[in-house]
């Protein structure tokens, strides 16, 4: 799930149609989830990100710091890790896998 967010440096100004083609020219997955533009941050940050913020382990998020940070959630909902904006999603897989009790020669 990807969330839109015009928080860091502006970087996200566009309304919802704009932003759909601005992840459509540049590779966002069909089958991945473009959620509404939110706050991350602040009063008005959006409820999830309240959530995930306040559950992440090993310790909560006090802010997410720049775009592109990711929190990977168990199947009840659960923050499972967090990862700061620099951190490579492809690197992810072993934890996904992990999370889901395969090794990496089951998931292939």
């Amino acid at each position: 799930m990807a969330f839109p967010c015009n928080q860091f440096g502006g970087q996200e100004p566009g309304d919802a149609a704009q932003i759909k083609q601005f992840a459509k020219d540049h590779g966002f997955p069909s089958d991945g989830y473009l959620m509404a533009k939110v706050n991350v941050n602040g009063p008005k940050a959006s409820e999830v990100w309240k959530y995930l913020k306040a559950r992440a382990r090993p310790k909560p998020v006090k802010s997410v710091m720049w775009n592109y940070e990711k929190f990977l959630v168990d199947a009840a909902g659960e923050p499972v890790k967090h990862y700061g904006s620099s951190f490579d999603s492809k690197a992810i897989s072993a934890d996904i896998q992990a999370l889901l009790g395969e090794t990496p020669e089951e998931s292939h």
